[in-house]
């Protein structure tokens, strides 16, 4: 689901997943947004589920959330970005 106003508000829902639901919701990160809990699958889980899609897409956003995990961004830091 997107909002065709506001390109950062999009939602992927999910319908079924090959990975039992007991296990996403263990796993599960809990995000407040305004006022409601939200879970949203954990990164791992994630990335699972988007090995197992195998859409273009998803190799690309595998590829991207994978370089996050390997050079995380923390405030402050003034390294050069290239």
């Amino acid at each position: 689901m997107h909002d065709p106003d506001n390109p950062l508000r999009e939602v992927d829902l999910l319908a079924s997943s090959h990975i039992p639901y007991a296990e996403l919701a263990a796993k599960a990160d809990v995000l407040t947004i305004e006022g409601v809990s939200v879970p949203v699958a954990s990164l791992a889980h994630l990335l699972a589920m988007k090995r197992l899609a195998g859409r273009p897409q998803d190799l690309a956003d595998i590829a991207a959330l994978s370089a996050l995990q390997q050079d995380p961004i923390v405030e402050g830091d003034d390294r050069d970005r290239a």
